[in-house]
């Protein structure tokens, strides 16, 4: 299996993006993976490598690129009580 991070042009900057696929045969149907609030992190990309491990090609994109590369922010701090507001703010910034 093959795992890396692309970058994505978009009309607005650059969206890195994690993709796993299998290393032969193809080719593979195509999985788009959208992450959660908490953004691109480990187990995400753990899941991500686990569909590509049964035969999928996966893309999963950083909805947060507007804001910088995954990870944007440490997942043990965001999830603070306190730090809360700041994570709902960031997944109501994201549109269609």
């Amino acid at each position: 299996m093959t795992s890396k991070t692309i970058d994505i042009e978009t009309s607005d900057g650059v969206c890195d993006a994690y993709v796993s696929y299998p290393d032969k045969g193809g080719p593979h149907p195509a999985v788009i993976f959208f992450m959660d609030g908490i953004g691109v992190r480990p187990v995400l990309r753990e899941m991500a490598d686990r569909i590509a491990a049964a035969g999928y090609y996966v893309l999963l994109p950083n909805m947060f690129y507007r804001r910088g590369r995954a990870p944007v922010f440490d997942v043990a701090t965001i999830l603070k009580p306190e730090n809360r507001p700041a994570l709902m703010e960031l997944v109501m910034s994201l549109t269609p």
